[in-house]
């Protein structure tokens, strides 16, 4: 059932900054081979830059190709996106897309419009959270320093189309860019606390290479059949209550910090999603639920909200769907199952976890004819 907790103390060390001085060098760190390190570095960059100017910066376009494109970036009315999964660049109706876009802004369970730019306010918030931490003994000094961006720059909302899913229009999936944001380096430094702990998630998958570790000694029966289930957009779908709930419960079963730390952990994400404004076409908005797609923090939170919803309604044997599920992994908001048995109760096992909790939904499917299923799209 994936990995379990190995009961390993997790120690909290001083947040690892970054300092923002261009000529900083560890002077301590010098040595003769470092040196020579260095100076073979510089050497191949001068010759690659020089080998560079030498080079033909011909065009690997057509000429046609070439002025179709340059045609393409003059027109306002047209959006140019990458997909959101597979690198492809797509090519949307601008008025279409900005009233896909408009119809996910105009659902006020979620969002809210402001009358005014609230960075200073919130910036006075954050910095009274910071000298919490700091009379707490949790943050240094120079933590605080880093953490507090001086001249921040509003986030974005945009939206990448999910051609993947053969819809058309495609449905978009919301971003909101904060990179240089007033909050990005405080959700930097809750994510570099909440990310050691995740893999502890029974069932947790990381990647492709994880999934096959985790059927390398598996034993297939010809009873069992895939089955995925694909939660409908799950960050947007978190409710805040729950997310604060769920971090509680989560920093109880798997983490050793103090309770000082966990008490200043949770206080730091009730800051983030109470705080989380963005900017759309010249307007100002607040998210009212869910997480934002963008910010550091958000994949360890829907990791962390899922393993509660797991341990709450799935991975408990008081339904009667327990002695089915023969293997059980999830990727964020991606389940895979092995399912054993009937596979007439796959469709009820649907209604069942569609019930358990009424802001996520699950779109389930089986493969009962042992073709393969797609898992992660």
């Amino acid at each position: 059932m994936g990995s379990q907790y190995n009961g390993e103390k997790q120690i909290h060390k001083s947040f690892d900054f970054k300092t923002t001085n261009k000529h900083f060098y560890p002077i301590q760190s010098r040595s003769p081979a470092l040196d020579r390190f260095q100076e073979l570095v510089e050497r191949d960059l001068c010759s690659l830059h020089e080998n560079s100017k030498k080079r033909s910066n011909k065009n690997n376009l057509l000429k046609k190709e070439a002025e179709a494109v340059q045609e393409l970036s003059k027109r306002c009315d047209l959006v140019i996106k990458r997909a959101d999964k597979g690198g492809a660049v797509v090519i949307l109706d601008g008025g279409l897309y900005r009233k896909q876009i408009l119809d996910m802004l105009n659902d006020t369970s979620t969002y809210i419009k402001l009358k005014y730019n609230p960075l200073p306010s919130y910036q006075s918030r954050m910095t009274k959270i910071l000298e919490k931490g700091l009379d707490m003994g949790i943050l240094t000094k120079k933590e605080m320093e880093y953490i507090f961006v001086e001249n921040p720059t509003i986030s974005i909302f945009h939206a990448l189309p999910k051609v993947h899913k053969d819809i058309f229009p495609p449905p978009l999936r919301p971003i909101i860019a904060g990179i240089g944001s007033f909050s990005e380096r405080l959700s930097e430094w809750l994510d570099s606390l909440l990310q050691p702990l995740i893999p502890h998630i029974p069932g947790f998958l990381q990647d492709t290479r994880s999934v096959l570790q985790a059927f390398s000694k598996f034993e297939w029966h010809s009873n069992y059949v895939w089955l995925t289930a694909d939660i409908t957009s799950l960050y947007t779908n978190i409710p805040h209550d729950l997310a604060m709930l769920s971090l509680r419960w989560f920093l109880e079963v798997y983490s050793v910090y103090t309770a000082e730390l966990c008490e200043f952990m949770e206080f730091v994400l009730n800051f983030l999603l109470k705080h989380n404004f963005f900017m759309f076409d010249g307007m100002y908005y607040l998210q009212l639920s869910g997480v934002s797609m963008g910010a550091k923090f958000s994949p360890s939170i829907a990791n962390i909200f899922m393993a509660w919803w797991e341990r709450s309604f799935l991975l408990i044997d008081t339904h009667r769907f327990w002695g089915s599920i023969r293997w059980y992994g999830r990727y964020i908001d991606d389940i895979l199952i092995v399912w054993s048995g009937d596979v007439a109760a796959i469709p009820p096992f649907g209604e069942y976890i569609n019930s358990c909790l009424r802001s996520i939904s699950f779109v389930i499917k089986y493969d009962w004819q042992q073709n393969g299923l797609e898992f992660g799209r």
